[in-house]
């Protein structure tokens, strides 16, 4: 926490000023709190972004996994979910207590100044930092389109495959069912010839034996 110089003219002010001093340096701990949860909830958001984008090269080298990247997809949609949610409670929070601090009367004129100028200051910092929020959310919510794109278009690609190998099983069943019926009429006929030579040489022998 920085340390503050308490101008001279305002240390005879009552213990109202100081209070609002000790709510500030409240209000930028708090701050700095919750900064910390949002940036540890984007860092976790990432690191699941990262197993999705990991996830879908293997699919697309091995196949298959589809499922294991529809899991880590929710996941990460719901992670990103909790980080709008956490900024939403932080940012009204934070607005609460700035207005509670608004309302608060300061002793003099100076002493007003002074701490209206620390909270456009502090205000201008808040801004700052919602700001970059908004930055990372966009990136997050821009890596999730990229990523769920991936998915469509690999969940596309097997079903096309699917569709390929489909077909040119049937096309390998309607062959063998030919050449099947091929090889049947083929052994008829070989009976059937068989037949014949088989009546044939048993009328020879018989003429042969009334010979």
């Amino acid at each position: 926490r920085r340390v503050r110089n308490i101008p001279l003219h305002s240390q005879a002010l009552t213990a109202v000023p100081l209070a609002s001093a000790s709510l500030v340096d409240q209000l930028e701990d708090r701050i700095l709190s919750h900064e910390k949860t949002t940036a540890a909830l984007v860092e976790h958001a990432f690191r699941i972004k990262e197993d999705i984008v990991s996830t879908l090269h293997r699919m697309q080298n091995k196949g298959g996994g589809d499922r294991l990247a529809r899991q880590l997809l929710e996941e990460h949609i719901r992670n990103i979910t909790a980080i709008v949610r956490q900024l939403n409670r932080d940012i009204e929070m934070l607005q609460e207590q700035i207005r509670v601090r608004d309302n608060l009367s300061y002793g003099t004129n100076s002493t007003l100044k002074s701490l209206e100028m620390r909270q456009l200051s502090g205000l201008g910092d808040l801004r700052g930092r919602v700001a970059r929020c908004d930055a990372g959310l966009a990136r997050l919510s821009a890596e999730h389109k990229i990523t769920y794109e991936r998915l469509q278009s690999l969940s596309k690609d097997q079903h096309t495959s699917k569709l390929i190998l489909e077909s040119k099983i049937k096309e390998a069943e309607i062959q063998i069912s030919h050449l099947l019926s091929r090889v049947e009429q083929s052994i008829m006929q070989q009976e059937a010839k068989l037949k014949i030579s088989y009546k044939e040489s048993n009328q020879q022998l018989q003429l042969l034996d009334t010979k």
